[in-house]
């Protein structure tokens, strides 16, 4: 897809290999998730090539956990955001074992918008990617 160029196999359920960051921006408190596996990857910064191997398995549910890791290293307006995005719905997807995820958070703006009125951006901004 462009945004990320990744080698990974799975061998008996585990996901290894390495993915390169391609996108325009660096991810902090980023994970690389499967299923009911993860990888903790921390700062994953443009241009960067890293091993992965996703075979850490949460006791509870991943992705919320994740939301929670995320947001305890934020100030409380992240906290508050990331707490309204882990609903149901967003954990189920985040679950499935259909692909890898790549999960971060960016400081970067990503998109902008043309609105007749003023608003504030977020300055902290959630990216999740399937990787190919």
């Amino acid at each position: 897809n462009g945004m990320l160029k990744s080698n990974l196999q799975q061998v008996n359920g585990i996901v290894k290999g390495t993915i390169r960051n391609n996108l325009p921006l660096d991810l902090s408190d980023s994970y690389i998730t499967y299923g009911q596996f993860y990888d903790k990857i921390g700062i994953f910064k443009k241009g960067a090539e890293i091993s992965v191997s996703v075979d850490k398995q949460y006791s509870g549910d991943v992705p919320k956990a994740i939301f929670e890791a995320a947001a305890n290293t934020h100030e409380k307006k992240q906290q508050s955001f990331a707490r309204i995005l882990a609903d149901e719905g967003v954990l189920r997807y985040l679950a499935q074992p259909t692909k890898p995820k790549l999960i971060g958070w960016t400081q970067s703006p990503i998109l902008k918008f043309d609105v007749d009125r003023s608003y504030t951006m977020a300055n902290q901004v959630l990216v999740i990617i399937h990787i190919e």
